[in-house]
């Protein structure tokens, strides 16, 4: 009976720092082109599995975590730099600035425009 909970807890501190990890190497990357077969590929595990660890943890998926990490740079480079939207979409892992401009509008409540005018704290989107 012990040997099973000495198991048990091995087993689950095992699976937290596998989401750990995950979401570690999701916020490294974030700027890059990944999605959630890459980011298991990286991590040697199943798309699925990371997923249900991620939210077992951290309470969030690992695509979730993604697109609050892009949208995290996004708003640091609008806000701090003057490279132009497309630019930032780019540099922010998105494959057009229409994607990334509708993204910014659905999170922020704000075009990218009007976000770098006027910066973002937070609160208005779905993330």
């Amino acid at each position: 009976q012990q040997n099973s909970a000495k198991h048990m807890t091995a087993k689950s501190h095992h699976s937290a720092e596998i989401a750990r990890v995950t979401l570690q190497y999701i916020r490294e990357h974030c700027s890059e082109h990944i999605n959630e077969q890459s980011i298991a590929a990286a991590m040697g595990y199943h798309p699925y599995y990371l997923s249900r660890l991620t939210q077992l943890y951290y309470s969030i998926t690992p695509y979730r975590y993604l697109m609050q990490c892009r949208l995290e740079y996004a708003v640091h480079l609008l806000c701090s730099t003057d490279l132009s939207i497309g630019a930032v979409a780019e540099a922010c892992g998105f494959s057009t600035q229409a994607h990334f401009s509708a993204f910014v509008r659905r999170e922020t409540g704000m075009s990218p425009n009007v976000l770098r005018k006027n910066g973002w704290h937070g609160g208005t989107g779905t993330l």
